[in-house]
């Protein structure tokens, strides 16, 4: 019971954090409106990453 309560709570967490990224990605006060790429949301960044990979 303890180690699905755990899962649970680690699900929960994750779904958290995704939910997070988003709301600071269409917040749309990080960065410029000029489209220069500087952007500091988390999902640029994996963006970014995903590139060079």
């Amino acid at each position: 019971m303890a180690q699905q309560i755990i899962i649970v709570l680690l699900f929960l967490g994750a779904i958290a954090y995704l939910l997070n990224l988003v709301y600071k990605h269409f917040k749309g006060d990080a960065g410029c409106s000029k489209g220069c790429g500087c952007e500091s949301s988390g999902i640029q960044h994996l963006k970014n990453v995903q590139r060079k990979n």
